[in-house]
């Protein structure tokens, strides 16, 4: 009985403690990977315009997707740059990487997670991939 109860307590610590250090870090979106995003004035922040080389601040940008790859069943974590946490957070998604026959996302397309002053954590919960694009005020 005794080894029994010793079993049982060591394969739940073994239990516990793989399911510890199984937990990582979601996916990282820095601002370095975001080269078109832009904040203005009224404290409007996105990670890329509507459409690469459509706005003056991303004309440089050719060879990279402006948009975020978004695949499914994952986190992102996404760094902004409001230098404080949003009140809003709106997350478009599109099947094309420039973002043609884009739309709001909603539901399981954009679950949100940890919202910060530096970063915000998005779900794909979905079976789909997309390229997403992120409005932050």
């Amino acid at each position: 009985m005794r080894l029994a109860m010793l079993i049982a307590l060591g394969a739940t610590f073994a239990i516990a403690g793989c399911k510890a250090t199984d937990a990582s870090r979601p996916p990282q979106v820095t601002l370095m990977d975001l080269p078109c995003s832009n904040a203005d004035d009224a404290g409007v922040w996105e990670s890329a315009p509507w459409r690469p080389g459509t706005d003056d601040t991303c004309l440089a940008i050719t060879e990279t997707p402006a948009w975020v790859q978004y695949s499914k069943k994952t986190i992102l974590e996404v760094e902004h740059g409001l230098g404080r946490a949003p009140r809003v957070i709106l997350v478009y998604v599109a099947l094309d990487e420039t973002g043609e026959g884009g739309s709001l996302a909603a539901g399981d397309q954009a679950r949100l997670h940890e919202i910060g002053d530096v970063t915000f954590q998005v779900e794909n919960a979905t079976e789909q991939d997309y390229w997403a694009r992120f409005v932050l005020h």
